[in-house]
């Protein structure tokens, strides 16, 4: 806290001290700060922090703002350090539920001197502290693939960009963030920038705005909902569902590689108890102990949603699990809402849906 309380005071100060020469471009958005009003009742407002690729997003597709209590606080050509100082005037003076932070490619590129991976993560990390004090969710997104950059050839940067993704997705995940992916849905063969969804190989075309709006639209969903239950008091909100096993070795291996959960540390660290992550702030606790397998209704389920049914059915059946519908059959089948699934058991005969649900 001591440190956020000195980080806070630093942003206070630095528009004192930069006032000669702007670094951060606090003057870009001063007037358009000044006339922006508090948020309404009820107002779902979401900031986009970021770069020339959040810069250009309004201007290209436009659009994806119109209509929305969306504000875009892009600024062509910067690094993590210059948007960390214009923060809090360009995101948290502004009270968002929501801030979508696209950033580092420019680190990486070096448009303010030679940056380190571990000088980028520590202004995402600092730029999350700031939005998390003011009670705002953040979703932090991987950058961008790019495999080379045209005003700065020869740098090699994927490399540097997948590891900075990692660092992003497993920070968001670990300090109670939303990590957007960008990346997956991108990237080529070189992991560059596929050349349909570009105009340079690192600026989105109107193709690749439209991919990121729509992978967008879903984090922030996710985040707003989130947002939403906190500010009532009176909605609880899921925190984790439990299995009971006999045998939690064979229970873990289940969950992660026909289920490919993730593990995530747990306080008891004494081999009786596994957690997983099964949602942004949700967790699937395995506990070990029970004395032997008994029937489950499958009434009682488990429920999971994956982006393709037939992908996962694909794992399944290269991994030789047994799956079927609600009578046995092996085959999906559809929900009258339109939503396929399927169902399976864990090594203790626990029932688990899986369905293509795109609520």
């Amino acid at each position: 806290m001591k440190s956020l309380l000195h980080l806070i005071l630093l942003l206070m100060l630095v528009p004192f001290f930069s006032e000669a020469q702007d670094w951060p471009d606090l003057a870009r958005y001063k007037d358009d700060n000044a006339k922006v009003a508090a948020p309404a009742p009820n107002e779902n407002r979401v900031v986009f922090m970021g770069n020339s690729i959040t810069d250009g997003w309004i201007t290209k597709v436009p659009e994806f703002f119109s209509g929305k209590p969306y504000i875009d606080r892009g600024i062509s050509g910067q690094t993590t350090p210059q948007m960390l100082i214009r923060f809090k005037p360009d995101v948290i003076d502004l009270h968002p539920k929501v801030v979508v932070i696209l950033a580092g490619t420019n680190d990486i590129a070096g448009n303010t001197g030679p940056s380190t991976l571990e000088m980028i993560e520590d202004n995402l990390a600092s730029m999350t502290m700031l939005a998390q004090a003011a009670n705002i969710q953040v979703i932090l997104s991987s950058v961008l693939p790019v495999y080379d950059y045209p005003w700065k050839p020869g740098l090699q940067p994927s490399e540097k960009i997948i590891a900075l993704n990692k660092w992003i997705k497993n920070y968001a995940l670990e300090h109670n963030c939303f990590y957007l992916d960008y990346f997956s849905s991108m990237v080529d063969d070189r992991n560059g920038m596929k050349a349909e969804y570009t105009v340079d190989g690192v600026h989105p075309n109107v193709a690749g705005y439209k991919i990121m709006g729509a992978l967008a639209e879903k984090a922030i969903a996710v985040a707003l909902q989130k947002s939403n239950a906190m500010a009532d008091s009176q909605s609880p909100v899921i925190d984790h569902a439990t299995v009971f096993v006999v045998d939690i070795k064979r229970s873990t291996q289940f969950y992660e590689n026909i289920m490919q959960l993730q593990q995530i540390p747990n306080p008891f660290n004494d081999g009786k108890h596994i957690f997983f992550r099964i949602g942004p702030h949700s967790q699937l606790h395995v506990i070990s102990g029970a004395k032997k397998i008994i029937p489950h209704d499958i009434n009682i389920h488990l429920a999971f949603r994956v982006a393709s049914l037939p992908d996962f059915i694909k794992h399944l059946d290269d991994l030789h699990i047994k799956y079927g519908d609600w009578i046995g059959e092996k085959k999906s089948q559809r929900r009258p809402d339109g939503v396929n699934q399927i169902y399976l058991q864990d090594p203790d005969g626990y029932w688990i849906e899986v369905n293509d649900d795109t609520f």
